[in-house]
């Protein structure tokens, strides 16, 4: 979405495809999923960003609208962006001072 990955940081469209790409092999669906699950964090394949940019923008999971009476609000990975009656506007956010944290197991 607006060019940022789900982690929050710039898009290389030169890796397009790279999923996709690496599931080619998997030859049923438990392999895929298995392929998949090795990849997340704690997995076998798990491999954490070490250089993360400063640019770096807020998570994002894809396209929400919250439709509401008099506006509809549609957060993005910069801010939440407003479609009321009669303007459109636009709340940036601060960017995040810190990436992703990742879950570990027995931290609060």
């Amino acid at each position: 979405m607006d060019e940022i990955a789900e982690s929050g940081q710039p898009k290389d469209f030169s890796d397009y495809g790279a999923a996709r790409r690496r599931l080619v092999g998997a030859a049923s669906e438990e392999k895929e999923a298995a392929l998949k699950a090795a990849r997340n964090y704690g997995g076998s394949l798990y491999a954490p960003s070490t250089n993360l940019p400063s640019d770096l923008s807020h998570l994002h999971f894809g396209h929400i609208v919250v439709s509401c009476e008099k506006a509809d609000l549609r957060p993005t990975a910069k801010g939440i962006a407003i479609h009321a009656d009669q303007r459109q506007d636009f709340e940036l956010l601060a960017p995040p001072s810190i990436p992703r944290l990742q879950v570990r197991p027995g931290r609060p």
